[in-house]
Formats: C-alpha cells, sequence, structure tokens
C-alpha cells in the first residue's frame, strides 16, 4: 500500500507525517502539472489544498482513498470521487478550539485598538505625555455585546461557548431556507451584531455572502471577523466598507486566493489599525496540529481496517 503527501510543507517542520507500516512518500509542494505524476502509484493520496478535480482523478486508476489533512474540503471533487469509489476522509473538530481562540483574540485586538497603541508606543506618543497614561484611541469591552455566529459546527459551538463565558450575548445564524429553530437569518441578525463572525464552510450558498449588502446592514460600530474561507466575504467591498468607515473593522486569516497575491484587495487594508490580516494559520497552533496528524493517521487506519462508515465518501469498487 504506498502513501503520497503532496503538500507536506503546509506543515511546520516538527510535524511528523509517517506510518510504520506503510509505503510513504513525502513531497514539499506539488506544482498542478507534477500531480498525475506523483499521484499515479499511490493507493492514499494525502493533501491539505492540491486539487484533485475530475480530470486529475480520471488519471489515477490505483487511487483508492483520498486523505485531506483538514475540515475543508473544497479542493476535492467530492461527486467524482463517489462516481469512480473513491473514498475520501477528512480530520474535523480538531481546530475547534484554536480557531475560536483566534477569533477571540482578533475582536479583543480590534476593539483594545492594539495595533493603533502599538504604533502610539513606537513613535515615543507615550514617552513625551505628561500624564501616566496616553490615550491613542478608544477602547471598548466586549462584555456585554452582541456577537453573531454563522455555522453551527465545532468551531461555531466552541466560539458560542467561550464568546458566552466572556459576557457576550450570541446569536446564531443559519443562512439555509430551513434554519435550525433556535437561529437567526443573516439579514435579520446583521442590524442587531457588534460583530459577525464567520465559521462555515464555503460552498456555492456562502460564496460572497458578505457581500456590500450585506456590510451595509451592519452597525457602523461593528467588525467582521472571517477565519472561514476567503471567498465567503466579498474582498472589494470589505474595503470599499472599512475605507468608508461603514464598519468599525475587520480581521481575515483567509484570502480568496490562498498564497494571497500581491494584487490582493485585501493589501490596501494593512496600513489600517483597525484591519488585521493573518496568513492562514489560525487553525495552526502546536495542539491542533498533534491533534490533527492523529487524525489523518486515524483515518488511514481505519480505512485499513474496513472501519470508513464515517468517512465524507466511504470507498467501493473502482469505476472508470
Amino acid at each position: 500500500m504506498k502513501i503520497v503527501f503532496l503538500d507536506r510543507t503546509s506543515f511546520p517542520d516538527w510535524a511528523e507525517f509517517q506510518h510504520d507500516h506503510l509505503d510513504w512518500t513525502n513531497f514539499d509542494f506539488t506544482e498542478p502539472k507534477a500531480v498525475v505524476e506523483r499521484a499515479r502509484q499511490a493507493d492514499i493520496l494525502v493533501t491539505n489544498k492540491v486539487v484533485l478535480d475530475a480530470e486529475i482523478l480520471a488519471q489515477l486508476p490505483r487511487l483508492k482513498l483520498v486523505v485531506v489533512t483538514a475540515t475543508g474540503t473544497n479542493n476535492v471533487d467530492l461527486v467524482d470521487c463517489k462516481r469512480r469509489g473513491i473514498g475520501v476522509a477528512n480530520v474535523s473538530g480538531y481546530a475547534a478550539n484554536t480557531v475560536a481562540e483566534h477569533i477571540l483574540a482578533c475582536l479583543f485586538g480590534l476593539r483594545r485598538n492594539l495595533a493603533a497603541y502599538r504604533t502610539s508606543i513606537h513613535q515615543q506618543e507615550w514617552s513625551s505625555s505628561r500624564h501616566f497614561c496616553h490615550f491613542a484611541a478608544p477602547i471598548s469591552d466586549i462584555a456585554g455585546t452582541t456577537i453573531g455566529i454563522l455555522g453551527q459546527g465545532a468551531i461555531g459551538s466552541s466560539l458560542a461557548t467561550k464568546s458566552r463565558a466572556l459576557g457576550m450575548r450570541v446569536i446564531t445564524i443559519d443562512n439555509r431556507e430551513k434554519k435550525a429553530a433556535d437561529a437567526e437569518t443573516l439579514q435579520t441578525a446583521l442590524p442587531q451584531l457588534d460583530h459577525l463572525a464567520l465559521c462555515c464552510p464555503l460552498t456555492p450558498d456562502t460564496a460572497d455572502l458578505i457581500d456590500a449588502k450585506a456590510l451595509r446592514l451592519l452597525p457602523k460600530h461593528a467588525v467582521v471577523i472571517n477565519t472561514s474561507r476567503g471567498g465567503i466575504v466579498n474582498e472589494p467591498a470589505l474595503v470599499s466598507a472599512l475605507h468608508k468607515r461603514e464598519i468599525a473593522g475587520a480581521a481575515c486569516d483567509v484570502s480568496v486566493t490562498e498564497p494571497m497575491p500581491a494584487n490582493s484587495p485585501l493589501y490596501a487594508l494593512v496600513e489600517y489599525p483597525n484591519f488585521i490580516l493573518t496568513p492562514h494559520v489560525g487553525w495552526s497552533s502546536a495542539q491542533a496540529i498533534q491533534a490533527l496528524i492523529a487524525g489523518v493517521m486515524k483515518n488511514i487506519d481505519d480505512y485499513m481496517q474496513g472501519n470508513t462508515q464515517h468517512f465524507l465518501v466511504p470507498p467501493a469498487g473502482r469505476k472508470h
């Protein structure tokens, strides 16, 4: 049984992916044109973000299982995998705590204007103050405020628990046609929010969901935090909303295209003290990575033992 990991260096060097009893090959990074050549002899493909579309899958007759080293699987054609009998397994829940913490870190950073105060210190404004403190920017508490959480999975649930513990009112947002009984629609929730956190997958229904119209529904003092997928927020609309002060701030850990290109609209915001940009690292605490590795290995072992009913796409006889 041969395993090929197509993008090993999407994880830090200390993270160990290896299976003692299987033939395992790691590639640091795989360009699209090299995927078929590297994957052709694999029984199991391990990938983080390498795209496996129908055209590529059609050229991999030996492939039996795709293991995604993440929760999101928008880089894998699940429909074609099912048609071909290729199993697909992801790892869910490993980042529930760490992404929720990242969202709260961004929220604290924005509400307490930490970037503005850091700049003030660098400019020696405190040193020249006549008083013991220096008011460089407004500071506000998050206790007593309202956070809207779009997404009811492990991350959204973890964030809801932590937000309530910090004294926030939580509104669960469900934009599906048949929403959960205890949730509100996006349109009814947005005007009530002090903070909007996106914890949902990128699907045809959520693509560009937070557009100019949605941003205008938010109060002007609200902030938007996106740690899910870049395509959920319309980036030019977000830039415009911050530039026009239609919202008070934003934080993005994701971009429509990753790595984020030099011409990304978000680069227009990097000097704004009310904007936080991080390079898709909200998921990557040491603890979360260890849990993710354990989940990847469990998926492989489960496949070897025929325990695949919990996979996103259970493997079946190959169809060509």
